[in-house]
């Protein structure tokens, strides 16, 4: 949970890009290859508490009518947002609603209740070890409307692949990205491998998995062209240790606060964002407003604010907190 709420922030970098102001190497490299195990980290650990909790009906139910509360609530609150900025929401409501989302990042609710089912249905038929492999075959799949994009040979396949991104826009979503990091965690749980992995050989594993991101994304920019920065092979591997170096390390203490305040700045950000600019801007404090570095720090800290506020109102048993966490 303390490293679900860390990784929140590197979703901040990848919105916000606090370096584009500055070195446009360090800026991609920061928001396009270092912050973008945050996601998949975020899935890979709900598969874990998946397992945790057990992978039955009574269970999938109830996490699914949370989960498409909480979708609803906050498509709701980013609505007049994605109005007031043109977004062509409206264009296609069946696909933003049930895949890509109202709002930029709100495509991860849909991608988890995916996820859930489909590990759910899969794991009456099949072991999870079979579950993972099936879901890597639709990762490997979806990388060719990602990162992998311009590798695709010109004719049947490319063809495909532009008809499918037409209607859906990205291959970024729980059938080609999700599921494949939600069930890795929940074999994880169920074969509790980190406990035949050293934590000392995790820590290797996650370094030399997070610098092969870089080769990977190296190679990829020097032959091809990427269509976008989600998804990389090397992401796994970089995930998967990272959960296992977390397992070694449990919390002596309840960390669910930090669950809790990781939940709210992933969903609350772009809303605190355009508060905290607009009131930057009512100040006249515009230096800071005309500064990447300065945009992101309204931003942290904002969401930050945000966070304790919800979590000491939840604290005292608001109901209204109910609907946004």
């Amino acid at each position: 949970d303390r490293v679900k709420y860390l990784v929140s922030f590197l979703v901040l970098i990848i919105h916000f890009r606090p370096l584009s102001d500055y070195n446009p190497i360090i800026d991609f490299s920061s928001a396009q290859i270092v912050s973008r195990i945050a996601v998949p980290f975020f899935f890979i650990s709900s598969g874990y508490f998946i397992g945790v909790n057990g992978l039955n009906k009574e269970n999938v139910i109830k996490s699914f009518k949370k989960n498409f509360k909480l979708y609803c609530v906050w498509t709701l609150l980013y609505l007049p947002i994605s109005i007031l900025f043109f977004m062509p929401v409206f264009n296609n409501i069946l696909v933003n609603f049930t895949v890509l989302g109202f709002y930029y990042h709100l495509w991860f609710i849909p991608a988890l209740l995916f996820s859930l089912f489909a590990l759910f249905i899969l794991s009456k038929y099949f072991k999870p070890l079979s579950i993972t492999i099936i879901a890597f075959i639709f990762f490997f799949i979806g990388v060719f409307g990602d990162a992998y994009y311009g590798l695709l040979p010109k004719g049947f396949l490319l063809d495909t692949m532009n008809q499918f991104l037409q209607i859906f826009r990205t291959t970024r979503n729980g059938l080609f990205f999700g599921f494949l990091f939600v069930s890795l965690g929940y074999l994880i749980q169920k074969t509790q491998i980190q406990n035949r992995i050293r934590v000392r050989y995790a820590w290797i594993g996650f370094v030399f998995s997070y610098l092969l991101m870089f080769v990977e994304m190296g190679l990829l920019m020097t032959y091809t062209v990427p269509f976008e920065y989600n998804m990389y092979f090397s992401i796994i591997p970089t995930t998967f240790f990272l959960l296992i170096i977390c397992l070694h390390y449990p919390s002596s203490e309840n960390s669910q606060d930090y669950r809790i305040k990781s939940g709210i700045i992933y969903f609350s950000h772009f809303i605190v964002y355009y508060f905290m600019y607009g009131l930057f801007s009512l100040l006249n404090l515009n230096f800071i407003l005309n500064s990447s570095l300065g945009r992101y720090s309204i931003a942290v800290i904002g969401s930050i604010l945000f966070s304790n506020f919800v979590l000491t109102q939840k604290k005292k048993n608001k109901k209204w907190t109910s609907y946004l966490i």
